[in-house]
């Protein structure tokens, strides 16, 4: 048999088992990046679910968010004209602003979540 060129030794002891790798590489990532995508869509369907029992009852968690709120920090009830109103629960001007910013984190949130699905569009294109 001829001896074999140089070249035709580094297409077979070093080109090809790099092609290999790269290939498991890809493959991997491509793997990997199902993984993440199934995960956020979990992740996504949670917080749907989630904000749909919210959503039900925006009073409730208004004041349950703010109520939280003034028992971690309550230097900050200082700064609503509600601060004097007993029981404080009660107050319907904190109905109404717990509802407002409930509605803000509802359309923050789906906001986000559009944002998502459309990098996974983008994803399954690329």
């Amino acid at each position: 048999a001829p001896p074999r060129s140089l070249a035709a030794e580094v297409a077979e002891h070093i080109v090809a088992p790099v092609r290999y790798s790269s290939l498991l590489a890809a493959a991997a990532a491509a793997d990997a990046a199902r993984a993440m995508e199934r995960k956020a869509r979990e992740e996504a369907e949670a917080l749907r679910s989630t904000w749909a029992v919210m959503e039900a009852d925006l009073p409730l968690w208004g004041v349950r968010l703010f109520m939280r709120i003034f028992d971690d920090a309550p230097h900050l009830l200082l700064l609503f004209s509600f601060r004097d109103s007993r029981p404080l629960e009660e107050c319907p001007l904190l109905r109404s602003h717990g509802v407002m910013v409930m509605r803000t984190v509802g359309q923050v949130m789906m906001a986000v979540l559009w944002v998502m699905m459309a990098v996974w569009v983008t994803m399954a294109v690329l």
